[in-house]
């Protein structure tokens, strides 16, 4: 039986790079206007989260929309305004041109 080799190891690539985008990110900012930047838009966010509907609501939605489905259309309802189909003519029976 051949003894087996573990693949080579594969370098991990460094970032040498010093441009102005590379900057470092650090767990606090660094100026009071950045924190100012960054409540503000928390708070945004809080008062978007705080529109959302719940799950109950949604749910409470679904089902009377289920229920709009399962009613039957009666005729003069407001809620069914889908047109009556006609059965499609035969080519035979269109006047020539």
């Amino acid at each position: 039986m051949a003894a087996t080799r573990a693949p080579p190891a594969v370098p991990i690539p460094v970032r040498t790079s010093t441009s102005p985008d590379d900057t470092p990110v650090t767990d606090e900012p660094s100026t009071p206007s950045e924190l100012e930047e960054l409540n503000r838009r928390i708070a945004e966010l809080d008062r978007k989260v705080d529109e959302l509907p719940t799950k109950k609501e949604l749910a409470d939605a679904l089902r009377a929309f289920a229920d709009q489905l399962d009613k039957p259309a009666t005729p003069g309802d407001p809620g069914g305004t889908e047109e009556p189909t006609t059965e499609p003519q035969p080519t035979d029976s269109l006047p020539p041109n």
